[in-house]
Parts: structure tokens; C-alpha cells; sequence
């Protein structure tokens, strides 16, 4: 692969999974798919508003499809959101939190998104890896404005970004570990950096979607782009990922599907139609309903909560594959051990399609939604430590799991003991939570838990983030 750039600070900005079948045309037949994953984008693109970011190839393919705009990875860390998004399995189900453990060796021999597709006829593939700055000059760019720890947050929270300490021209900076922060001057190379990582990342995405022209089966793809998780660049005096603050978590969901999302025969059909929704009073936001669809600057977007563990059963729902959603049976262990087990059997997700948003988009229909959507983030400990590594700890090192709920206005996260030799949350140890009001506080600035005025809402929270993401399905799925 060659050397990495001196100013690089991206280790992994590019990954591409290509999942393609040349052969059958039809949208809710067998059909192609393209699914781009690239690693660690945030929503940095001019697509999501952003005024820094440079990347045409991107905002294009989002003018054909729908830009989702409330969608979360399940945890900040490339290995086990990426186990999550291809299984259609939670982290607490596979009871994978590192990269140091295989889940089909520790929890079960699940069923893929790509096993699935090639099982029905699909050729799969992938290839990736990469970087590059241009377009994007120094002066555009400065350190956010909430460049500091919050100091009603706990430390619990806070990830002291150990990759980034390793490299040489940070060791040169000689920071104290672990709240001393980057220099302002350096802390914009990095950011400027990132952005040229991203501009790179859009040229090899126009070129790879031109292929799809030239080819002459633009007319008959889907075409997927998320990424595996947010970054951080300086929010809280954080770098990377590793958290479970917004920036963390939040990616970019973009889809284009022909016949659907936009008239593959007649170019300009996707620019021209109005989405304006009509009221239902049928379906109320109290029961999660979306209606909230809007266009801007001639995107399509969508506000609905949706995460990446939607990816998997949205795919195979698109390709007529529809899997099932998974009965609530704990005992995964002790039914999925055996590699024996039959692949269609395991068959299911823990996430749900979100086909029907897109569609209740497309057609001006209201329908029940999911009312929240929910991650984690494990810890070794309250204060941070090199060794254990607080940013990547092993399962057997970890003694607090932090686990966050974000509904529509809020984002609530409790830090609970957690006892790694049976892999069991105590959730009647909370170390420590934080409440986020985004209508107000998008940044996650301040800590409003121990406020008293917002006791009544945490505690509302704190009990749908313990009965955890069934209940905040809608009635159609719980039955």
C-alpha cells in the first residue's frame, strides 16, 4: 500500500465494500447493489451543510437519492460496528466490543449481509484502503468552538485519543496525558487533513460511480453509501472516535434507488418533484411517526432515527431477500455455538428495515417509526490510562459499559458496571450520565442530568434505554 503521508492523521478514511450483480435488472427483483463503507467519515460533506467540505461526486449521488440526516453507528469503533452493520447483530449480542476476538468463534455462526446475497445468486466483492490534501487551504479551518472537557461530564466519558499520541509528530508536542490539548495551530492541520481525506475519498467515489455509467447499468443499481462511524476533531478536546458523544456516532446514510428515488430514464426527474407530506392524524409523534421530510438546496432528507444495524435488513428487503427480526431469545450461545449450525437458520436481525421510510418519503405517506436508536462504548475505568487502553479496551479489561439512547430532542447516556467474566451489565451500578437537549445543545455541551428541573425526562430515558431497542420499534414489529 505504500507509505502513509507525513500529514496524514487518517489511518483508515477509506474502505469500500462492493456488492454488484451484472446480470438481473429489475428493483425489487434480484437487482445490482453498490454499497460504499467508508471508514470514520462524519458527516463532513456539502451534502449534510457542511461550508468546509469539498465533495461533488458525493453531493451528486445524494441529489438522486435520500440523505438521511438522524443515523447512528452502534459503537465508535471500526471492528465492532462494522461485526453490527454486516451481521445485523447488536454488540451486546455478539459480545463483541475490541478488535481482538473473532465473533464466529465467540458468540455464533451467523449469517452475513454478503453470505446472504451470495446465497441467493449474488457475485460479491470488495477491495479498499486510502488518502490524499488538496482544495482546501489552512486558513478555511479552526478548531471547533466547544474545544475543551465539559467539566460537569465525567471522566468515564472522555477518550484520550492513544492512536493519535503514538504517531511521531504528535509524541513531539509533548503532551501530558491525558487532558493536556493539541496546540490550536497543529490541532487545524489535522482538521485540514481530514477534509482533504474526504475530498480524496469523493474523487475515487465519482470515479468508481462513473464506471456504473459506462457500463450501462446505472439504470439498474442501488447505490448505498454510510460510513462505519463518526470523528471526532477537537469537539470536547477529543480526536478519533472511541465515544459515545453525537460526533462519534453519527454517520452519513445516503441511498439512490432507480424507479424509486429518482427516473433513471429521464435525468432531471429527481430535481422536479415536490415531497411535500400531508398531516395524518392518524399517526402522532408520540408514537415515532415521521413527518419531518423536507427538501433543501435540492436534497432529498429524511430525519427518521435510523442505525446501521437497519443496513442489513433494508439490503436484503430491497433485493426481495427480506429477513425476519430476531425473536428475543438471550440464549444466543448456547443455540448458535455449533459450527454446524445451519447459516438460514440464525437467519435475522436485530435491526429493521427502513425500505418503508424511504418509500413513505417518495409516495407523501406518513407511517409509524422507531422512537429512538441506541449505542455503547465499554471502558476499563473512570479515569483515563494508557495501559489498560481506555480508547480500546479487551473484553477482559472492561469494567464499565456506557451505553446512550437519542431520541428526537434528546441524547441520554448512562455509565453502568459491568462485569466482563460473565459479559453482564449491573445496571443498578450507574457510575455516571449525562442528558444532552439537542434542541438547544447540538454540540453536547452541557451535562443537564443533574439538573433538577430535567429529572423527570432523564429518569423517562434512563428506562427506555434499559428496556432497550424492541420497545422503541413500532406496534407493527412487536407483535
Amino acid at each position: 500500500m505504500g507509505d502513509r503521508p507525513r500529514n496524514s492523521v487518517h489511518f483508515r478514511l477509506s474502505n469500500l465494500f462492493i456488492f454488484i450483480n451484472f446480470t438481473i435488472f429489475r428493483v425489487f427483483g434480484k437487482q445490482n447493489v453498490l454499497m460504499i463503507v467508508v471508514d470514520d467519515l462524519r458527516p463532513s460533506l456539502g451534502c449534510y451543510g457542511d461550508p468546509n467540505a469539498v465533495t461533488p461526486n458525493i453531493d451528486l449521488l445524494a441529489k438522486r437519492g435520500v440523505l438521511f440526516t438522524r443515523a447512528f453507528a452502534q459503537q465508535a469503533l471500526c471492528a465492532p460496528s462494522r461485526n453490527s452493520l454486516l451481521t445485523g447483530r447488536r454488540p451486546d449480542t455478539l459480545k463483541l466490543y475490541d478488535f481482538y476476538s473473532y465473533w464466529r468463534d465467540t458468540i455464533g455462526n451467523f449469517s452475513t449481509l454478503p453470505q446472504h446475497l451470495k446465497s441467493h445468486g449474488y457475485t460479491t466483492m470488495s477491495i479498499g484502503k486510502v488518502f490524499h490534501p488538496e482544495h482546501h487551504p489552512l486558513e478555511k479551518f479552526d478548531v471547533p468552538d466547544n474545544y475543551k472537557w465539559s467539566e460537569n461530564v465525567s471522566y468515564a466519558a472522555y477518550n484520550p485519543w492513544l492512536d493519535l499520541r503514538k504517531r511521531d509528530d504528535v509524541k513531539k508536542l509533548d503532551l501530558k496525558f491525558p487532558f493536556q490539548k493539541i496546540p490550536r495551530y497543529y490541532a487545524k492541520l489535522i482538521i485540514q487533513s481530514y477534509y482533504a481525506a474526504v475530498t480524496y475519498i469523493d474523487d475515487l467515489i465519482g470515479l468508481l460511480l462513473k464506471q456504473l455509467a459506462v457500463y450501462n447499468i446505472e439504470r439498474f443499481t442501488t447505490v448505498v453509501l454510510i460510513s462505519d462511524h463518526g470523528w471526532s476533531l477537537g469537539e470536547h478536546g477529543e480526536w478519533a472516535k472511541y465515544s459515545n458523544f453525537e460526533v462519534a456516532l453519527r454517520v452519513p446514510v445516503i441511498i439512490t434507488i432507480p424507479q424509486v428515488t429518482f427516473d433513471p430514464w429521464i435525468e432531471s426527474t429527481y430535481a422536479t418533484k415536490n415531497f411535500t407530506l400531508p398531516q395524518n392524524s392518524d399517526c402522532s409523534p408520540k408514537l415515532g411517526c415521521i413527518e419531518n421530510r423536507y427538501r433543501k438546496k435540492g436534497y432529498v432528507m429524511s430525519d427518521a432515527m435510523i442505525e446501521l444495524v437497519d443496513i442489513f435488513p433494508t439490503i436484503a428487503d430491497l433485493t426481495n431477500l427480506p429477513i425476519p427480526l430476531c425473536i428475543d431469545d438471550k440464549d444466543y450461545r448456547h443455540k448458535y455455538k455449533s459450527n454446524s449450525t445451519s447459516m438460514s437458520s440464525n437467519l435475522c436481525s436485530e435491526g429493521v428495515s427502513f425500505l418503508p421510510v424511504i418509500y413513505a418519503i417518495m409516495y407523501e405517506k406518513i407511517i409509524p417509526w422507531k422512537k429512538a436508536v441506541f449505542s455503547q462504548y465499554p471502558r476499563p475505568g473512570v479515569v483515563p490510562t494508557r495501559n489498560p487502553n481506555s480508547d480500546e479496551p479487551r473484553l477482559s479489561e472492561i469494567t464499565i459499559m456506557g451505553y446512550t439512547i437519542r431520541t428526537k430532542e434528546y441524547r441520554y447516556t448512562a455509565w453502568a458496571s459491568f462485569n466482563s467474566s460473565i459479559v453482564k451489565t449491573d445496571w443498578s451500578t450507574i457510575i455516571a450520565e449525562e442528558l444532552y437537549y439537542h434542541k438547544f445543545d447540538v454540540e453536547e455541551n452541557l451535562n443537564l442530568s443533574t439538573i433538577p428541573e430535567f429529572s423527570r425526562i432523564k429518569n423517562k430515558l434512563r428506562n427506555q434505554l434499559k428496556n432497550g431497542w424492541r420497545k422503541a420499534l413500532p406496534q407493527r414489529y412487536k407483535n
